[in-house]
């Protein structure tokens, strides 16, 4: 789906790869021009300082770095792109180990690709991005005794004044801190147009027999984590835009987690944080309707490496923008802008090409042509496009979802009621996730196609239910030939 993007937008890409061998691993590096291979360098994986195993014993302390031999490609970039126009990067699948290389601060260190906006391509050739008339995000700040502390509640501060300052539509930011946090926070509000919530962990009772998931091996699709639970509980039927994670990270082999603390009421433990990998973060996802999430470490440090490759096993699991931080303190004012590029608040939409930061989106949310200031109407592009898809003959869907509606006239249904937007989010994350890079071999085609049918009829219920007056017919599900002879 990645290339089928590529060629579909003609994006200027670097894709990248990771070759193991007898004699080392190599690192493929190879210039895309939409369907064009323009030029490709296989480089050692030791001139990248990468090591052999991917542990975070052997990588504190690592030096990560580009070598001087791919400024040839970056060369050739830079005459196919110009100042408004974004160079992506892609990551293939099975080169987990390259996740971890802050590729956006490293390139944009090179002084050829100054001011120059670099984006990560997503996995999915649909979007579930939609702007609301208010914009919900949920916040999460955890500083685990088990990792070196940081000043929790200061990160919290930063993030409503920047909020504050920045939007210029309604938005509610809902805090979840620990106890300790709590309290420095209880007093925070927001100004201007940000509304502040801190939610109070005291009065809530969390179940502490969560174990400590040490080899990070993959769960269903299942809230387990106190963290997870309370946030999901204190904001069911409440729509959100976006989660986003301040805390430190932690991986092992080539997966990623969040290392938070044992509860947000108890902080102990100075040996192991309690860690949330990529398949509970999607349930949290899904569950509270979201279809961005984005993570902050706290430092500089080896356990950044765990965000990164969270962030990317997540690409693959979900689709939706990702934001990942990794600048510490100095740079945490980034994470607010990229917010506010996003869901649209400044005034000039182009990518913000903030130093640490990396960012996974629809190529429709950078290209300044697709992101004309709509007023708020009817939410047509998904549910009419969609509607009208139920209704194509089966030869001609297909071709539908690969050149999909663009995602950014995806706005929200004024005077909508919550339950109502909650639901259709659900439609549009499910709908967007059946366009996975890759075919999923645990589904046939006729079921994927018969849950897409399943969707479309669910949508135009919730439609008709919730627009009086509207005599249009339901749909009829369609039962293929060969799923009523099984």
């Amino acid at each position: 789906m990645a290339q089928q993007l590529r060629i579909q937008h003609n994006l200027v890409t670097l894709r990248c790869g990771w070759h193991p061998g007898s004699a080392g691993a190599q690192v493929s590096v190879r210039l895309m021009d939409g369907r064009e291979h323009v030029d490709e360098l296989i480089v050692p994986a030791t001139e990248f300082g990468f090591e052999e195993d991917l542990s975070p014993r052997v990588y504190r302390g690592a030096s990560l770095r580009l070598p001087d031999i791919l400024d040839k490609l970056l060369h050739e970039a830079m005459a196919r792109i110009g100042p408004d126009v974004p160079l992506w990067i892609h990551i293939a699948r099975d080169a987990g180990t390259l996740a971890i290389l802050p590729w956006e601060l490293l390139l944009r260190q090179r002084p050829i690709l100054d001011g120059i906006s670099i984006l990560r391509i997503p996995n999915f050739l649909t979007d579930p991005f939609s702007l609301s008339e208010r914009t919900t995000v949920a916040v999460c700040i955890s500083s685990p005794n088990a990792k070196m502390p940081f000043p929790a509640a200061e990160y919290a501060r930063r993030l409503v004044e920047a909020f504050s300052f920045l939007a210029t539509r309604p938005v509610s930011l809902h805090l979840f801190a620990d106890l300790d946090s709590h309290y420095d926070l209880s007093g925070l509000t927001g100004s201007g147009h940000c509304n502040v919530v801190v939610h109070d962990p005291s009065g809530y009772a969390f179940d502490e027999r969560v174990t400590i998931d040490r080899e990070l091996e993959a769960r269903d699709h299942r809230l387990q984590n106190p963290w997870m639970l309370w946030m999901a509980e204190t904001l069911r039927g409440n729509p959100v835009d976006a989660v986003h994670f301040i805390c430190p990270g932690y991986f092992k082999g080539d997966r990623g987690s969040l290392a938070l603390a044992e509860t947000p009421a108890k902080n102990y433990d100075s040996h192991w944080s309690r860690f949330v990998g990529s398949e509970e973060i999607h349930a949290l996802l899904d569950a509270l309707g979201a279809h961005t999430v984005g993570f902050s470490a706290p430092f500089v440090d080896v356990w950044a490496m765990g965000l990164r490759l969270l962030a990317f096993n997540l690409s693959w699991r979900r689709p939706g923008p990702i934001i990942v931080h990794d600048g510490g303190t100095e740079t945490f004012d980034d994470v607010p802008r990229n917010y506010a590029f996003l869901f649209r608040w400044l005034p000039d939409y182009e990518p913000v090409p903030a130093l640490r930061t990396e960012f996974y989106c629809h190529p429709t949310l950078a290209v300044s042509g697709d992101r004309q200031d709509l007023p708020f109407e009817d939410r047509l592009s998904v549910s009419g496009d969609m509607l009208a898809l139920a209704q194509e003959p089966a030869e001609h869907q297909q071709d539908m979802l690969v050149d999909p509606p663009g995602s950014f006239e995806r706005v929200k249904v004024q005077g909508e009621t919550s339950w109502a937007e909650l639901a259709t989010r659900h439609f549009d994350l499910h709908e967007a996730s059946l366009s996975a890079i890759e075919q999923d071999t645990a589904a046939s085609p006729s079921e994927k196609e018969g849950s897409l049918e399943a969707i479309r009829f669910m949508r135009h219920a919730l439609e008709a239910s919730t627009a009086p007056g509207d005599s249009a017919a339901m749909p009829s599900v369609a039962i293929d030939d060969a799923e009523s002879e099984a």
